[in-house]
């Protein structure tokens, strides 16, 4: 009886990518759930909820136009660090493509038939 020895030459598939995370999803949630937050502490009693609309009836031009400007400010910070996030992660893609993977097996094993 002869032993056929066959082994096969094909390299396995590289595996897929690695889904991208998607920072700006998570930096503007984590930015709207502050301001639920604050809004929740605020608001938490009648003498808070009365206090806050005494301040919201008494406020100035100055102090409204310093509002909105600081408001857009904070909405341009977080677009930038949503940015600086994004960017960082395709300058680390290449990286991660070009390292050699230890999720797979890099050698085949030899096949015996009978």
């Amino acid at each position: 009886m002869t032993d056929l020895t066959s082994t096969e030459d094909t390299a396995f598939p590289s595996p897929p990518p690695r889904p991208r995370v998607r920072w700006a999803g998570i930096v503007w949630g984590l930015a709207f759930a502050t301001l639920a937050v604050a809004g929740v502490v605020l608001t938490r009693s009648p003498d808070a909820y009365g206090g806050l609309l005494e301040w919201v009836a008494a406020i100035s031009i100055p102090t409204l136009v310093a509002t909105g400007l600081l408001t857009v400010g904070a909405a341009v910070l977080v677009t930038g660090i949503v940015g600086m996030l994004r960017h960082a992660q395709r300058s680390l893609a290449p990286r991660h493509a070009a390292a050699p993977s230890t999720d797979h097996v890099t050698e085949t094993p030899e096949r015996h038939t009978t």
